[in-house]
């Protein structure tokens, strides 16, 4: 089983085009991240950790020609850089999600991502129907009481 965590732009609770603003994501290891590394970074359009990405690079880069020619070292940390970004990857896009405006309002377990879809949407229709659940509250003055907080009276 895989876990989902759904991401949704505005409110949940308009019905409205929720369906183009949820996105899920699974979490977990991406192997689609740990080989095409700044692609998918473009593709998820997570600009922050591109940009720390490249930042990586360029260090790698100076290190191996400058401080050490070693094609060995060299060659461990670019895998230790991509298997890094392929075990936060999903940390990194629901980031970029957040940034971007969506919050996370539901998280799923489900064998495959159509399941998850499902059980996404089945759980909003059940939620947009029957709407926030709100305490009623009393439209008047409050009551004077002896209690304070959670004290009996001012001086106790």
């Amino acid at each position: 089983m895989a876990i989902y965590t759904v991401h949704v732009k505005g409110s949940p609770y308009d019905p409205v085009g929720l369906s183009d603003r949820t996105v899920l994501t699974r979490d977990g290891f991406s192997w689609a991240a740990l080989v095409l590394g700044p692609l998918w970074l473009i593709w998820r359009r997570a600009w922050l950790a591109l940009l720390v990405w490249l930042g990586s690079q360029g260090v790698i880069l100076a290190f191996g020609t400058w401080i050490t020619p070693s094609f060995r070292l060299t060659g461990v940390l670019e895998v230790i850089l991509a298997l890094g970004l392929a075990l936060e990857a999903s940390q990194i896009r629901s980031s970029a999600l957040a940034r971007r405006g969506f919050v996370i309002v539901d998280v799923i377990s489900a064998p495959r991502l159509e399941q998850a879809e499902r059980t996404c949407f089945t759980r909003s229709l059940l939620t947009v129907t029957e709407g926030p659940q709100l305490s009623p509250t009393s439209v008047g003055r409050a009551q004077d009481t002896a209690m304070v907080g959670l004290f009996p009276s001012m001086g106790g």
